[in-house]
C-alpha cells in the first residue's frame, strides 16, 4: 500500500519522495511512496504487477496530533467547522481551509504533495496534508515513468465532482 503513512514521525499520508517541508524523524522510520515502491522492486516483484494507492482522504497525522500547537490547531479547526461539515474530506479541504480560516495550502517540493498549514505562535505548522490534481499528476508521472501497473484509489465517495477519477483516466490514457 502506498498512502496511510502519517504514523510516528511522518507529516505526509504519502508522500511521494523524501519530504523537504516537513520530514521524518530519520529514514528509517520515514515512509513515502517511492521508497515503498523500491522495496517492493528490490525484492523481485516485477513493476508491472505494482499498483500505485491514491488515498482520496485528508489525515491529520499522529505527529501533529501530538505536538504541543494540537491544541490549539484543533480550535482553529473547529472554528473553520471542520468537524461539523458532513462533505467528504477533500471537500471539507477545498470549502474551509484551502488559504480560508487562518489556514494555508501549501506545497512541499520533495514530497510532491499538498497540505495545509496554520501559522501558531508566529510559526507555520503542519495541519494535514491531502491529494489534489497536481498531487496526482506528480504520483501517476512516477508510475509511468517506473513501468508500474498502474494506480488504484480509496475511496470513490470522496471524490465529490468525479474530477480526480477522470484525470487518473485521462493521465494513464484510458480515455
Amino acid at each position: 500500500m502506498t498512502y496511510d503513512f502519517q504514523f510516528g514521525s511522518n507529516y505526509f499520508g504519502s508522500a511521494l519522495y523524501w519530504p523537504e517541508d516537513w520530514p521524518p524523524r530519520d529514514e528509517i522510520e520515514g515512509y513515502w511512496v517511492s521508497k515503498a515502491v523500491e522495496n517492493y522492486l528490490s525484492h523481485g516483484c516485477p513493476a508491472d504487477k505494482i499498483n500505485l494507492g491514491l488515498a482520496f482522504a485528508a489525515p491529520i497525522p499522529q505527529v501533529v496530533r501530538e505536538s504541543p500547537h494540537w491544541g490549539k490547531i484543533e480550535q482553529k479547526l473547529k472554528a473553520a467547522d471542520w468537524y461539523d461539515s458532513q462533505e467528504p474530506p477533500l471537500k471539507k479541504v477545498q470549502d474551509l481551509l484551502e488559504d480560508k480560516n487562518g489556514f494555508t495550502k501549501e506545497w512541499d517540493r520533495g514530497a510532491r504533495m499538498a497540505y495545509i498549514a496554520t501559522e501558531i505562535e508566529g510559526q507555520k505548522q503542519f495541519v494535514l496534508s491531502y491529494i489534489e490534481p497536481r498531487g496526482i499528476t506528480e504520483k501517476l508521472n512516477y508510475v509511468k515513468e517506473r513501468g508500474l501497473g498502474g494506480a488504484m484509489f480509496w475511496e470513490l465517495g470522496a471524490d465529490y465532482d468525479n474530477s480526480l477519477v477522470a484525470q487518473i483516466a485521462e493521465e494513464l490514457f484510458m480515455v
